[in-house]
């Protein structure tokens, strides 16, 4: 008995050690993370381990160590601390699938053996998901293929399960992910032999590839050349029976799935994610099953998936099969579907929810995020970690990698200043400022910051490769030499040593042998594309052709799929002139990308250098039809078969002839210069790809001419076409030439002299895609403001092709004549006088003799293209409501004119607006979310903002594209995309929009900035067909209202007292003008504006209101003082009256009669002014003015006076009515105006009393 009672005792006393060693234990961790507040590493450190002493199974400090040493860059012991929790948790597979692609794992992969066991032995135990099963038959077979042991690699490969037998399709349009909606044919169909129209028209239709990558993962880019596309695969499943399985979907890309027709997954975001990243449970039924995955790229560089169906368990299901030939299958239009969530992710909040302040689950669920890019999800779980620890260094390691993932360019500086703040031993802090100093060539402070890492990192390879790159940027040859080989005796198989020796054995022998052993000795442990494509090169070089076409073959054995390998021994067998070789390698290349225009025209070339027309000349036609816009293809189609180039045939100018015929200066005394040919011919092919020849002949007569044109930019479009400028010179009057310095499309023309001529020929490709693919617009001028003598235009377009145009200002009708190659349209003009310019006429737009030309069949046609290129891009995403909720945490409060508000002054006031040209940029917007989140962005990126924002808050709005600054009258013209801004226009049903413009900094809501005001414009609607003008006002109306006190004294002097109220968009010039300044900067800034008035002015008070607030007004006040403001006469006194806003005279007005229009442009539509002028004692107006009004269509004026005790009242009105004066109405515009400018200046007499 006393022994049982002894051994009870023992036993409780055992239990309640047990108890006691696990909370010392628990407590340790918790004052670790205590410690890790202050980043204090060593102390970190030490209670880590004192918790693990005192309880061994406790994994909270296991994976607390863990995380301290990989932020160290310890990866080594990271590991070996990490892998205790394998035996500390009874199920430790959500630890290792949320640390699985982390440093401590992933950068031992290929040289850590207790890693490789680790690997080993999930791919034989696995999990009870199936998951991490799979991944580490995926990373064992890459080891085992990195090693060079091929047939291990490809079981492991096997062992993963994935679908393999794929047909595929595309590409489809997806620009700016328009594509991910859209219902293309293979979504409607399975035919092998059916040809579709993919993106830009080119063909598509389903083909086999040849072989996948071994790892299984189906890469996109293997056989389909174009990015921004949305492409298919497409299997058929066999299953003995009707049966609930999972289907695991993993990729980079967009992702939706279909089975048996019916869509069972769906993301429209692009993430590059991982196995099974996309798991659901749904039902296969008895016999084939038609699987469809669809994955959109318009962001990502890569665009690839793998996919397994297997049990509950990720575990193979007994008699499945696939099959990429076509098969009969039951349609479904509905089932059950499951969407699976995965294991990891749900363990982790779990845990969070149980243990709301461990922050290691915090940390562990945002890797779960970070691995499968979802970097919002990790940035707002950090955020929550971040509130138990602010200062933690870890956390702050972790938001850098969500913040580059997430595009967080600002939010990523700041994280790395906070670390730099933090403390003096994080690395990624030293790291940063190292490159900061590197990056300002501060060397010594960037040495400095090595030498501290080194202390940290001793023997590290980062440290000795960052030293290698400063002494690089210091240009220290030998110490890079001497670093380099340290590094590869070092680290001998790193391949940035290895690559380094290899470029310095060969600079200092010129030979490749040490090269070649050097690189066969780095491939015995390790089989990298790298050094086998070193390797090939190496052996190239040395003449060892052999040699090198066994490495490509070794090449192509560990990555099958890659049709580039093909395309790089074509281009060597061509050039050793074995034609019959390469052009068996393109023939493989093809069978991997038919779609790939560049390999039909890489094969045409190898055909035609061995003589083989006939076959180069359909190689070159296949080419066309996957790239229409190949136009080096065309010239050399064109040559094979026998034909002319296609400019030479449709005639260039005879320059000799012209320069010989060109007027001299004493001919044309009123010209500077003379345009003596301007030549454009458009040649349209079919697909709408064109190209255009241009040539300019220009006569130069005086030194103005020569100031005019010594340099000259040529005009066209970088984002979507190509200049090639054949020939530029100057020619003197000799006849020699001298060449004109080209950069770009910058020419300057050296040695210019009276009567020399420049010439220049140019070369301009199109290169529009999606809906534009297929069109083509122009415009042509016949005259400028220099004599033209010969203005030439011709379009050459296939046969039946249809296209608009109109002609401004000319009646001629062009030349239609039917070619071999189409019809060619022509416009001829010769002898056209200059416009001469007259002050404030309209530009030339409007009165030039032009033709605009088109094949964009209607307006409504651009609505759909640009709402389908741009609309995605104002899609909600959680920074949007995060802000949006900020702004306005109680919205329900809030009228719809409120909200608009709140959102127009915050784009105005916060998003920096940086000026790019609307038709001079790319056309597609950012994303609203990273405009958001950095802050800039140009117009139609803030539009974009707005649009997202105001959706947000339930207000529709569209894009609106528009012509601004010019007002010009463009009636009936063509369709075409020359449009140079963007804003917004808020949808208010039946009645007209509201329109803003989010560029408009400083203007309160509702106004229309002056560059928009009468502009042209088009609103992306759905069902929009026809442009419109915007208004000239929408809200509160651009007016001025004054009041002014002039008090006058007997010396003369003049007190002025004035208060004036501007509205509108007057508003804006004030707020630039005063705002940002202080109140001594303000008042210098008036004294020098009245300074400009009355010389000897001094002002003594000056105050400004609503300068802050983007309301529709703004009121300066201020009191000056003039001496001598009047002017003695004898026993009279002469005084003018101040008025703010009198009219001067007016150099558009000076004319007799104008041929042209006057452009009357006033920013203020009315102005009313207010006069109390004090008379000094004793004096009295010898007459008082009678009241005046005067009228013209363009505006109206009155003026009125009345004078009673000492005090002269005038008041004074002018209403703008429209801006253009016609040349019918400029005679009684110029009466109208000379009278209101002599009233304006009326002065008042005053005589003593």
């Amino acid at each position: 008995m006393n022994q049982i009672r002894i051994i009870l005792l023992f036993v409780v006393t055992l239990g309640g050690y047990v108890i006691a060693t696990a909370s010392e234990s628990s407590n340790l961790v918790d004052e670790a993370w205590k410690a890790w507040e202050q980043n204090d590493h060593t102390l970190v450190e030490q209670k880590f381990q004192a918790a693990i002493k005192a309880d061994p199974k406790n994994t909270r400090a296991y994976i607390g160590l863990a995380f301290l040493y990989e932020i160290e860059r310890k990866e080594k012991q990271s590991w070996e601390t990490f892998r205790n929790v394998l035996t500390s948790e009874q199920d430790p597979s959500p630890y290792l699938y949320a640390e699985w692609v982390t440093a401590k794992i992933s950068l031992g992969q290929q040289t850590n053996p207790s890693i490789q066991e680790m690997m080993e032995s999930v791919s034989k135990k696995g999990d009870k998901e199936g998951i991490l099963k799979a991944m580490a038959h995926e990373v064992l077979g890459n080891i085992y293929q990195r090693k060079g042991q091929l047939e291990k690699a490809k079981e492991h490969y096997k062992a993963i399960g994935a679908l393999e037998n794929w047909a595929i399709i595309g590409p489809f349009e997806n620009i700016s992910a328009s594509g991910f909606n859209t219902v293309y044919a293979p979504e409607l169909e399975f035919d092998m032999k059916k040809e579709y129209l993919g993106k830009n028209n080119v063909p598509a239709r389903w083909f086999i590839p040849p072989v996948i990558k071994l790892d299984k993962w189906l890469d996109f880019q293997s056989y389909f050349g174009d990015r921004q596309s949305i492409l298919y695969a497409n299997t058929f499943v066999f299953s003995p029976k009707k049966q609930t399985v999972s289907v695991r979907i993993g990729t980079s890309g967009s992702i939706k799935t279909y089975l048996n027709d019916f869509e069972i997954i769906r993301d429209s975001l692009e993430t590059n994610n991982d196995f099974d990243t996309y798991i659901v449970e749904t039902e296969l039924q008895e016999g084939w099953n038609r699987l469809l995955v669809k994955v959109g790229s318009s962001e990502l560089e890569r665009c690839n998936f793998l996919a397994r169906i297997t049990d509950s368990h990720g575990g193979q299901i007994i008699g499945l099969k696939s099959t990429n030939e076509p098969q009969q299958y039951k349609k479904v239009t509905s089932t059950s579907v499951q969407i699976i969530p995965l294991y990891a992710l749900e363990f982790f909040k779990k845990k969070i929810e149980e243990n709301p302040n461990h922050i290691e689950n915090y940390i562990m669920l945002a890797d779960c995020y970070l691995r499968n890019d979802q970097a919002i999800e990790a940035e707002l779980i950090l955020r929550k970690a971040q509130k138990l620890s602010p200062n933690c260094g870890l956390i702050y390691k972790y938001f850098l990698d969500a913040y580059s993932r997430g595009r967080k360019r600002d939010e990523l500086i700041t994280t790395y200043e906070k670390m730099v703040a933090l403390g003096k031993d994080l690395i990624d802090a030293l790291q940063y400022k190292y490159s900061q100093y590197l990056d300002n060539e501060d060397f010594d402070h960037a040495e400095d910051i090595l030498n501290k890492l080194e202390k940290l990192q001793p023997g590290s390879e980062s440290v000795l490769s960052s030293r290698i790159e400063l002494y690089g940027k210091k240009k220290l040859r030998e110490k890079i030499i001497q670093l380099a080989k340290e590094g590869y005796e070092k680290f001998p198989t790193n391949w940035k040593y290895v690559n380094l020796v290899c470029l310095i054995d060969y600079e200092m022998t010129k030979k490749q042998d040490g090269t070649i052993e050097i690189l066969k000795k780095f491939l015995q442990s390790d089989y990298s594309d790298g050094a086998l494509s070193f390797l090939a090169k190496a052996y190239l070089e040395a003449s060892q052709f052999e040699e090198w076409e066994k490495t490509y073959q070794k090449m192509l054995e560990y990555s099958p799929a890659s049709p580039g390998y093909y395309f790089q021994m074509a281009n060597v067998f061509s050039g050793l002139l074995k034609y019959d070789r390469a052009a068996e390698m393109m023939d493989k290349a093809l069978s991997f990308c038919p779609s790939c225009g560049n390999y039909w025209s890489k094969l045409g070339e190898v055909q035609r250098s061995d003589k083989k027309n006939a076959e180069a000349i359909e190689s070159y036609q296949k080419a066309l039809r996957f790239i229409p816009t190949d136009y080096d293809s065309r010239d050399i189609l064109r040559e094979l078969n026998g034909k002319k180039a296609i400019f030479t045939i449709l005639g260039e100018g005879n320059i000799d002839s012209l320069v010989k015929a060109a007027p001299t200066a004493d001919k044309q005394p009123e010209a500077t210069a003379a345009i003596i040919l301007d030549k454009s011919t458009r040649v349209v092919y079919p697909q709408g790809a064109s190209e255009t020849s241009q040539e300019l002949l220009v006569r130069l007569f005086n030194d103005k001419g020569i100031d005019r044109f010594k340099e000259y930019y040529l005009s066209y479009n970088s984002y979507s076409q190509s200049l090639i400028i054949e020939k530029a010179v100057t020619i003197k009057s000799d006849g020699s030439e001298i060449r004109g310095d080209i950069s770009k499309n910058h020419i300057v023309f050296k040695s210019l002299e009276k009567n020399d001529f420049i010439y220049i020929k140019w070369h301009i490709r199109n290169y529009n895609s999606g809906k534009l693919a297929e069109h083509f617009w122009d415009e042509f001028y016949f005259n400028g403001y220099f004599p033209y003598k010969n203005a030439e235009f011709s379009l050459l377009i296939p046969k039946g092709m249809d296209f608009h145009y109109q002609a401004q200002n000319l009646s001629i009708e062009p030349k239609v004549t039917t070619t071999p190659d189409g019809q060619l349209f022509e416009w001829k003009m010769q002898n056209q006088e200059p416009i001469v310019y007259e002050a404030d006429m309209p530009d030339i737009e409007e009165v030039g003799k032009l033709i605009r030309i088109s094949s964009i069949p209607d307006w409504n046609y651009l609505v759909n293209w640009y709402a389908e290129i741009a609309q995605t891009k104002a899609q909600s995403t959680y920074e949007i409501k995060e802000k949006v909720d900020e702004l306005m945490p109680n919205p329900s409060a809030l009228t719809k004119e409120q909200k608009i508000k709140t959102i127009y002054d915050y784009i105005t006031e916060n998003i920096r607006y940086s000026s790019v040209s609307f038709r001079q940029s790319g056309l597609i917007p950012q994303k609203a979310r990273d405009v958001l989140v950095n802050k800039i962005g140009d117009c139609k990126d803030v539009a974009t903002l707005g649009i997202a924002m105001l959706r947000e808050v339930g207000i529709p709005a569209n894009y609106v594209l528009v012509n601004s600054g010019d007002e010009e009258q463009r009636n009936n013209i063509p369709p075409s995309i020359e449009f140079n801004h963007c804003i917004v226009a808020v949808d208010n049903g039946s009645n007209p929009p509201t329109f803003l413009d989010l560029t408009a900094n400083n203007h309160p809501v509702g106004s229309i900035p002056t560059m928009d005001r009468d502009a042209f414009s088009l609103v992306i609607k759905t069902g929009n067909s026809a442009p419109i003008t915007l208004p000239r006002v929408q809200a509160a109306a651009p007016n001025m209202i004054a009041k002014t006190t002039l008090t006058l004294d007997e010396l003369n002097n003049a007190v002025i007292d004035n208060s004036t109220e501007y509205t509108g968009v007057l508003t804006a010039n004030l707020r630039a003008r005063f705002r940002s300044k202080t109140q001594s900067e303000r008042e210098k800034s008036m004294q020098s504006e009245l300074s400009s008035e009355f010389p000897s002015v001094k002002l003594t008070k000056f105050d400004v209101s609503n300068l802050e607030d983007l309301t529709s007004s703004v009121t300066y006040k201020y009191t000056c003082g003039i001496p001598n403001y009047m002017t003695d006469a004898g026993d009279f006194k002469l005084v003018k009256i101040p008025w703010r806003d009198d009219l001067r005279a007016d150099d558009a007005l000076s004319y007799e009669r104008r041929t042209y229009p006057m452009k009357y442009r006033s920013g203020v539509d009315t102005s009313y002014e207010e006069m109390n002028i004090k008379l000094p004692a004793d004096f009295e107006p010898l007459d008082v003015p009678k009241p005046k009004k005067i009228s013209s269509p363009i505006a109206d004026y009155s003026v009125e006076y009345s004078y009673s005790g000492g005090v002269l009242n005038a008041k004074r009105t002018f209403i703008y009515k429209k801006s253009l004066v016609q040349t019918n109405q400029y005679d009684e515009f110029k009466k109208f105006y000379n009278a209101v400018v002599k009233e304006d200046a009326k002065q008042i007499l005053l005589k003593k009393l």
